[in-house]
């Protein structure tokens, strides 16, 4: 998720704008959480940030 918010913002300084402002949620940990992340050790939450960033970037 940063990783995708890093990108857009470095787009977005390379291109003369202002930064988005975006401030990322925070994530709770739960034993549910983790053990939806199984033996990958990547944080990848499922709240459409794919989506977004896709349709901000006009994929």
């Amino acid at each position: 998720l940063q990783g995708w918010q890093l990108v857009d913002e470095l787009n977005r300084a390379v291109s003369g704008e202002a930064c988005s402002g975006y401030i990322t949620a925070p994530a709770v940990v739960t034993k549910e959480g983790l053990a939806k992340m199984g033996d990958s050790n990547q944080f990848d939450p499922d709240n459409g940030y794919r989506d977004a960033y896709a349709a901000i970037w006009g994929k």
